[in-house]
Order: structure tokens, then C-alpha cells, then sequence
């Protein structure tokens, strides 16, 4: 019972660390997205992550509300 505490710590440090990883890579991405549209200036990342990231989050809500 002792070592429950600390799986749910290693867990949650891993889970962490995905997040935010994957956060970075996603930004990065929409940044290299914004930047190879064919556009006179770069747009702006944050629209690119809002286009990208909006339906992604949802998906996420429909599926939870099930």
C-alpha cells in the first residue's frame, strides 16, 4: 500500500512531461505550417493553432460527453 503514492507520482511526472512535449511539437508544427502558407506576410501562429486545435478539442468534448 505504501508504493501506491509513489506510482501515482511517477505517473503523473511521466504524464507531465508528455504534455509538455507534445505541446511543443504542436506548436512547433503550426509554426511551420504558418510559415509555408503561401501568404504575402507569415500569419500568425496562434491562428494557425486555433484552425488546427479547435476541432481537435471538439472531438475531444463529444467524445466525453458520451
Amino acid at each position: 500500500a505504501r508504493r501506491l503514492p509513489a506510482l501515482f507520482t511517477l505517473l503523473y511526472g511521466l504524464l507531465l512531461a508528455a504534455c509538455a512535449i507534445g505541446g511543443g511539437l504542436f506548436l512547433a508544427l503550426c509554426d511551420a505550417a504558418a510559415r509555408a502558407l503561401p501568404f504575402a506576410g507569415t500569419p500568425p501562429v496562434g491562428i494557425v493553432t486555433a484552425v488546427l486545435g479547435a476541432p481537435a478539442l471538439a472531438l475531444l468534448l463529444a467524445r466525453s460527453s458520451r
